[in-house]
């Protein structure tokens, strides 16, 4: 079950996202997503952590890249919930490779199988 967050735990974003790329290759039992981001660090970011936290559920992650070098697992931490990507001080390019299953997506939310 996801974390709710209320208004007054808001905080300004550690990463300004400034465009997104997506590329799917739909498949019932096992689409791939190649999520391409242009990011830099958030001048008025209340935190100096340059981590970058992004949400995700019931994914698996197949690859992480910046600026096309894909990032071994140091470079990261995957839960559950979140992909965080350690020390992402500059502005950059990172490239996200997912899979999913949209016929096992019970939730009725983002991409699943219908009739």
């Amino acid at each position: 079950m996801a974390e709710t967050i209320f208004r007054n735990d808001y905080r300004e974003p550690s990463h300004l996202i400034k465009t997104v790329h997506l590329e799917f290759d739909l498949d019932a039992d096992s689409t791939s997503v190649i999520n391409t981001m242009h990011v830099c660090p958030n001048p008025e970011a209340i935190s100096s952590n340059y981590d970058l936290k992004l949400n995700g559920v019931t994914l698996t992650l197949v690859s992480v890249a910046l600026d096309g070098v894909p990032l071994d697992e140091s470079r990261y931490t995957l839960t559950a919930d979140h992909l965080t990507i350690h020390n992402v001080n500059r502005e950059c390019d990172i490239c996200i490779v997912n899979r999913f299953s949209p016929s096992a997506n019970k939730a009725l939310s983002g991409i699943y199988a219908s009739d």
